[in-house]
């Protein structure tokens, strides 16, 4: 693909690497039950449902013309700004300026440091126009919902996007205690209701649960002092199918 359209333009666990791979699916109807940045639907869907359970990726996909992006963004207005009532609004810049992409908030605002090196400013006000205007055109549905709660009429014939947080993996989510067992039930519990669906994982999770290879693989990008591992996708369904 040519251009690669991004809602927020730096996500920590984005899958742009994986829309080239996915162009198969372009112009779908598409559901993401864990959309993060919804990097998938934003460049291939033609119908969308976004669903998350961050309140905030909620707010700012249901406000995304709200968003406010100046001319210039400067590395005072990121600390000045990332604590305010309405940091959210300010998140096109934000993310752009963020370690690694990280998303990550608490009572008091927007606390990701910015990234190693200095960075004076950034002016994303173009690329936001392009943004919003494929936003607009695609018109999701944003829910903030769990994952099982979605209703059963949104998943019919379509393509569904799994992107969990990956089990044995050291994240700040895997604390919230996210019950695995329940998670891989679901999963084959979708066969015979979507018509596609798409699931991104470590290629051991995969294979130990579903009990399948995996299409693609590639090494993960890791920080820190944990090790990496394999992210691989697998699709359960027609086109391109592993059964």
């Amino acid at each position: 693909m040519d251009k690669i359209f991004k809602f927020l333009p730096s996500y920590v666990g984005s899958k742009a690497r994986w829309v080239e791979y996915l162009t198969p699916y372009k112009g779908s109807d598409m559901v993401e039950l864990f959309s993060g940045s919804a990097i998938l639907s934003s460049n291939l869907a033609k119908t969308s449902v976004l669903n998350d359970l961050d309140p905030y990726i909620f707010k700012i996909f249901s406000n995304y013309g709200e968003l406010i992006v100046p001319d210039e963004f400067t590395e005072e207005d990121y600390y000045r700004l990332r604590g305010s009532v309405d940091w959210w609004k300010y998140i096109y810049c934000l993310q752009k300026m963020s370690f690694s992409g990280v998303f990550r908030h608490s009572k008091n605002g927007y606390n990701v440091p910015m990234k190693k090196g200095y960075i004076k400013s950034v002016s994303l006000k173009e690329d936001f126009a392009v943004s919003k205007k494929r936003f607009e055109e695609l018109k999701p549905q944003v829910l903030n919902l769990s994952y099982a709660d979605i209703p059963t009429a949104l998943l019919e014939g379509r393509v569904v996007v799994l992107d969990p947080p990956y089990q044995n993996k050291q994240a700040s989510y895997n604390a919230n205690k996210f019950d695995y067992d329940k998670y891989w039930k679901f999963v084959k519990s979708l066969r015979g209701v979507a018509r596609t669906i798409i699931i991104f994982d470590t290629a051991g999770n995969i294979k130990s649960n579903l009990g399948v290879d995996s299409l693609v693989t590639r090494n993960m990008r890791v920080n820190g002092k944990h090790p990496g591992d394999i992210e691989a996708v697998c699709i359960l369904g027609e086109n391109l199918c592993q059964k």
